[in-house]
């Protein structure tokens, strides 16, 4: 399946929980689609793929209810230290965030 193919994010979550898809798959289809529809609307401030794909081969994915599913981190507010947050602002385009707010966090 391709990441337009799932009907929302629970069913991708139960797809992840019994092994009918990895979360790398998943993690891959998600960069092909961002980098399909970003050219359009630029909305992707930080692109984190490598790191993503190592992740979502070395964690468990076993004990939350959305383990597995790919987001995207909205760059106004949700902060995971040591990546670009600009706030939408480019007086803030070379700040990296300090601290990983509660949402990011493991």
């Amino acid at each position: 399946m391709t990441i337009n193919e799932w009907s929302d994010v629970t069913a991708m979550a139960e797809a992840v929980q019994n092994k009918m898809v990895s979360p790398r798959e998943l993690v891959k289809d998600t960069i092909s689609e961002a980098e399909r529809t970003n050219t359009k609307i630029n909305a992707i401030v930080s692109q984190r793929y490598e790191k993503a794909l190592v992740e979502a081969e070395n964690r468990d994915f076993s004990d939350k209810p959305f383990s597995g599913v790919p987001i995207f981190l909205k760059d106004l507010g949700q902060e995971q230290a040591g990546e670009p947050s600009t706030a939408d602002s480019r007086l803030f385009t070379s700040y990296h965030a300090k601290e990983t707010d509660n949402y990011v966090k493991n």
